[in-house]
């Protein structure tokens, strides 16, 4: 088997394996190409995952290197180059593990932090799954995590990639012309609509958290409503948008077109005054 048509360079297959999630034909292709793809690896100054390294599931990442080895010692550089990989990957989710406690937590009233008011609430996670999840990078730098995340089957990580799924949502439908960028977009826990605003379902949401993170429906659907409430604090939680608070249950999402890369200056950022918006019956228009 080798290298398909779509499939441009070996790096490219590299990339493609490692963002599919578990996808056993890619993975077959990673183990008869492999010595292509670290002949590439060892002359290319490439980040073959182009910065999304916090996309990548360690277990997959670590089964895909697996086969790039063929069973073999990996040697030299090629070697150096693989553990550079779980490095950098190792530091970009401590980092966001620091964000999430040094700038996210901050200011957040307290029924926020102790997600009250959730409903359903969040089932509590396995004994073998909580120890896997202590060992996250993103869990050793916080303090938080430990208490409220991880004996629900989450972690900062996991937070980070629900809100990339919300805010990438958004991006995708204005972008196939579903939402319109000029107009601001209400996302609601009860899936309320406001007036002047366009609505992002909430179901449809929750399965973008869900697919995201592998949480279940109702885990998914608990970290999206808490991420909701946290946007009423944090006007940049979600990228490509601002956020604002609609009342206790919605939060207002304003196409901002750019995102901050870096989540400390990101998430550390507070609500803008706004007018509260006129609530509208389940049944309206606009």
């Amino acid at each position: 088997m080798t290298l398909q048509p779509q499939t441009q360079n070996h790096l490219d297959l590299l990339r493609k394996a490692l963002l599919s999630g578990e996808n056993a034909e890619l993975l077959q292709l990673v183990r008869t190409n492999a010595e292509g793809i670290l002949r590439e690896l060892e002359g290319s100054e490439q980040d073959p995952l182009e910065g999304r390294l916090a996309d990548v599931d360690p277990a997959w990442m670590a089964q895909v290197y697996e086969a790039l080895s063929r069973e073999e010692e990996f040697l030299g550089d090629d070697r150096k180059l693989i553990d550079r990989l779980f490095l950098a990957k190792q530091n970009e989710e401590r980092e966001i593990g620091l964000a999430f406690e040094q700038a996210l937590l901050i200011n957040l009233p307290s029924d926020v932090l102790r997600w009250k008011g959730i409903e359903p609430p969040r089932s509590e996670a396995s004994a073998a799954q909580r120890s896997e999840l202590f060992e996250s990078p993103s869990v050793a730098a916080s303090p938080y995590a430990k208490e409220f995340l991880v004996p629900f089957g989450m972690t900062p990580l996991t937070v980070f990639g629900a809100t990339e799924a919300i805010g990438g949502l958004g991006e995708r439908l204005i972008r196939k012309g579903r939402l319109k960028a000029g107009q601001p977009i209400a996302l609601s826990a009860q899936n309320r609509r406001h007036r002047g605003y366009q609505q992002l379902e909430f179901t449809m949401t929750c399965s973008e958290v869900g697919m995201t993170t592998g949480l279940s429906d109702p885990q998914s659907a608990a970290l999206t409503k808490w991420c909701i409430r946290v946007a009423q604090y944090k006007r940049e939680l979600f990228p490509w948008f601002s956020t604002e608070p609609l009342g206790e249950d919605a939060a207002g999402m304003t196409w901002a077109g750019e995102t901050t890369d870096n989540l400390f200056q990101r998430w550390a950022k507070g609500p803008a005054e706004i007018a509260k918006p006129q609530v509208l019956t389940a049944h309206a228009r606009f």
